[in-house]
């Protein structure tokens, strides 16, 4: 693919991602994909405040730009204006959106393939906080591979078991 491409930010729709219930509250992800192709995915994401995703890696390098708000990653501060670089592979995380959320710009050099790694203790830091995993109901994202959802145990209230395949 060549060329220049412009994309108006009004352009795409918003998708619900990594949905969970603390406490009382509904918390989740949004991400609207920019750009997918077998060469690149690029997506502009939204953190509700407090979101946790699980310690993870990636098929494809890939470049975050936090636009607002913060990150904890692996427990360091990524506040607006900050970049983070990830080789293919790198584990990081567990990553928190900070008490404003998080406003991002991520790029991928091919389809993420998004990888759980430490599943049990991921599942451990949800139980201590009093959070629960809610299933996510979109299926028109980038091949994830393995997500957590194959590794939670069947009693795990309020989260589709399926397979851990790709959405």
């Amino acid at each position: 693919m060549t060329g220049l491409r412009i994309t108006r930010g009004e352009a795409g729709e918003w998708i619900e991602i990594r949905p969970q219930r603390h406490g009382e509250r509904r918390v989740a992800g949004r991400i609207k994909l920019v750009e997918q192709s077998p060469e690149r995915v690029v997506a502009h994401t939204r953190y509700a405040p407090g979101l946790l995703i699980e310690r993870h890696s990636h098929l494809a390098n890939e470049v975050i730009f936090v636009i607002a708000g913060e990150l904890r990653v692996d427990g360091e501060r990524c506040g607006a204006g900050t970049t983070l670089v990830l080789e293919q592979g790198t584990p990081f995380g567990p990553v928190e959106a900070g008490p404003e959320g998080a406003e991002l710009f991520e790029c991928f050099d091919g389809p993420p393939g998004h990888v759980s790694l430490d599943d049990d203790g991921f599942l451990a830091l949800l139980a201590a906080r009093g959070i629960t995993l809610l299933p996510e109901t979109h299926a028109s994202l980038p091949d994830q591979g393995r997500t957590l959802a194959g590794a939670l145990p069947p009693d795990q209230p309020g989260v589709s078991r399926g397979s851990g395949e790709a959405r």
